[in-house]
């Protein structure tokens, strides 16, 4: 009877926690992964193509992950910056802070600087990868690209 009561008990507890965020699924923005040159500016319909991915029917909170290839030896000096759109994809906008820049400590592991931030989506339908910006003494970036966590 003590064994089947702990049990009770200890189903109760698990089943009373509360829910951990979890991700359902992810996308990456870039069907292809880009490369910039040092002290460039890549923009989406010019230097590469970005998916518009549709959030709307998502959480409000996502995490978007970027990762790249920095040149050897050189300061990782890059930022991603997305447009969003509040219009189901009809119009963009740059505005706010929908950017990641990295640190300029970032190390490699491997070959490959990857970053995770968390961002409120909350009232944004679709979201792009709008401009890639390498930064002087970054060197040449390769295997860039980013991915949403929904």
């Amino acid at each position: 009877m003590f064994k089947k009561m702990i049990s009770l008990i200890v189903l109760i507890a698990f089943l009373a926690m509360p829910e951990q965020l979890s991700y359902t699924g992810a996308q990456n923005f870039l069907v292809t992964a880009d490369a910039v040159n040092d002290n460039t500016t890549a923009v989406h319909g010019v230097g590469f193509t970005s998916t518009n991915i549709n959030i709307s029917q998502k959480s409000s909170l996502c995490v978007i992950t970027v990762w790249f290839t920095p040149a050897a030896g050189a300061a990782v000096n890059i930022e991603f910056r997305f447009a969003v759109s509040n219009d189901a994809g009809s119009t963009y906008s740059t505005e706010g802070s929908y950017y990641i820049a990295i640190p300029t400590n970032t190390r490699a592991v491997g070959s490959v600087v990857r970053w995770s931030e968390p961002f409120d989506m909350s009232g944004i339908s679709h979201m792009r990868l709008e401009q890639i910006v390498v930064g002087n003494g970054a060197g040449n970036c390769t295997v860039i690209n980013a991915r949403i966590s929904y």
